[in-house]
């Protein structure tokens, strides 16, 4: 009886370790690895196996079945325990009244299923990856390991956009199957190699990496300088030496995107970070004001230079009228306006963002929190806002009560991060892109998790 009892608690041990632990350790571990070159691996696979554009779609689903199968599994973990895996936070109160509007409004309102789904997907799947992440029961060597994973692969991207700067030429690109410009990529679908910022600086160009494109990558890049400055912080003397030349790599980066809202978000992360870090409020406060002050002084005088011109608007002035991508979101934003006063409840799940490309009217109204008015109206904004703003409480207090450094320094670097990507969001549909928002909220979950573990 005894051998036949051990055996049996040896099994349950065995399945809960390998089901429970190390398969959701390699899925996750798999999507950080992968997610930053996804968009690379999709062009270049079909560009080498000759793929038509409709298999391509099925290709990009590797991701969805990642997830499909951790969700399979937390269910199966659930079911056998019996019980709710984790405590219920407001946080978590807010995402799910969150996910019954959106459920509501998918059957509510109209549209084709297709761009209802798709939309779903936009509007909830990192969301379900912080719970995911919060479920499984990692360990801190293997939040570490994620760490350690997620950083590595920034490396490479950093490099090889930091390449395209200086030694990759405009058409390498292409000759791995990319398309050669925007207009081809209407025509074809095929994600299109880096462009010039401006046909006035036709030899300026916006680097974009393995990425399908410079906003996508800006993004991403916030998230890795924000982790990157709290390891700085966290860190010894000669350790912090060592640091600062990736933290500066990524910074560069960064700023060779040319994308105005990641230079936005990164300057509010960055002084977020010190602002938290240093003890001393005034050597951050001070500073920061005599900048905006003298940011404010020298630009409408920097304005007058046509390259500094080019730079800020990406476009020029001409005849008093303003031309290029600025005028795209002015347009953009008035267009949104117009839809969110005709329909102040919101118009349903994916009637606007990206999900809206896979319906009959595209809406991109270059914010994802225009995009969260136009599908559901005020609540579902005031929802939203609810959900950054708790997670921000989370976060900060994490960052004061944690005793450990791995959770501090995690805290310090998400909480920078959730800035500088809601200020980015105000221009972009940040949460969209899955390099970005997969890596945020995964190590949200999981630093939720820890801390709730070491109290």
């Amino acid at each position: 009886m005894r051998t036949a009892r051990f055996w049996e608690m040896t099994k349950e041990l065995i399945r809960k370790e390998l089901f429970f632990n190390k398969l959701p350790f390699w899925i996750f571990a798999a999507l950080l690895f992968l997610l930053p070159f996804q968009a690379f691996l999709q062009v270049w696979l079909r560009f080498k196996l000759g793929l038509p554009l409709e298999q391509v779609f099925y290709l990009s689903l590797w991701k969805e079945f990642l997830v499909a199968t951790l969700i399979l599994l937390a269910g199966l973990k659930i079911a056998l325990e019996k019980k709710v895996p984790f405590k219920i936070l407001t946080l978590d109160k807010l995402i799910f009244g969150f996910f019954l509007l959106a459920l509501l409004y998918f059957f509510a309102f109209g549209g084709g299923l297709e761009q209802k789904i798709t939309g779903l997907r936009y509007d909830l799947e990192f969301f379900g990856i912080y719970f995911l992440a919060r479920i499984f029961q990692f360990s801190k060597y293997q939040i570490k390991a994620f760490l350690g994973i997620f950083l590595g692969t920034a490396a490479v991207a950093v490099v090889f956009g930091l390449l395209q700067v200086s030694l990759i030429p405009p058409d390498f690109l292409v000759k791995l199957g990319y398309s050669g410009s925007f207009e081809e990529y209407l025509k074809t679908g095929i994600i299109p190699t880096y462009e010039p910022l401006s046909s006035a600086l036709s030899n300026l160009y916006r680097i974009q990496s393995t990425f399908p494109g410079d906003l996508q990558f800006s993004s991403y890049l916030i998230l890795v300088v924000t982790f990157l400055g709290a390891i700085v912080l966290f860190s010894k003397t000669k350790t912090k030496i060592y640091l600062a030349i990736p933290l500066l790599a990524s910074a560069i980066a960064l700023a060779a995107t040319f994308t105005r809202s990641a230079w936005i978000g990164f300057v509010f992360a960055g002084f977020a970070i010190l602002l938290i870090f240093v003890k001393r409020k005034i050597y951050i406060i001070l500073p920061a004001i005599a900048l905006i002050v003298l940011s404010f002084a020298s630009f409408k005088m920097l304005l007058e230079n046509k390259t500094f011109e080019t730079l800020i608007l990406h476009g020029e002035v001409r005849g008093g009228e303003l031309f290029g991508s600025t005028e795209g979101h002015k347009s953009a934003f008035g267009e949104a306006v117009n839809i969110i006063v005709q329909n102040p409840l919101g118009k349903g799940v994916g009637t606007a963002g990206p999900a809206s490309k896979v319906g009959e009217k595209v809406v991109i109204p270059e914010s994802w929190y225009l995009q969260i008015l136009i599908e559901f109206g005020v609540l579902g904004l005031i929802l939203f806002v609810g959900i950054i703003i708790s997670l921000g409480k989370k976060l900060y207090l994490i960052y004061q009560k944690a005793k450990d450094p791995l959770p501090k320094m995690l805290a310090l670097g998400l909480l920078g991060a959730l800035i500088g990507l809601s200020v980015q969001n105000l221009f972009l549909h940040t949460w969209a892109d899955t390099a970005t928002a997969y890596p945020f909220w995964l190590f949200a979950g999981l630093l939720v998790a820890l801390f709730g573990k070491e109290r």
